[in-house]
């Protein structure tokens, strides 16, 4: 229950971090030093930590789904 709660919520977070910064710019850019490109950035990395934190979360409950009994 608290695994899938927090994969929808993760996945929440990255769908969101990936519609800002696709609605604000239409590529993934980032050169410049301005508020908008720091922005960007940071919607851009969320993306990813968004990404990162899904598959750990997949891989801590794996031995959940392949070891049910430990008898």
């Amino acid at each position: 229950m608290a695994t899938a709660f927090s994969l929808a919520l993760i996945a929440l977070i990255g769908f969101r971090a990936y519609r800002e910064g696709r609605v604000k710019a239409g590529t993934f850019r980032h050169s410049e030093d301005t508020a908008e490109d720091r922005e960007r950035f940071l919607e851009f990395s969320s993306l990813l930590l968004a990404a990162l934190s899904f598959v750990a979360v997949v891989f801590v409950a794996m031995p959940a789904l392949v070891f049910m009994d430990c008898r």
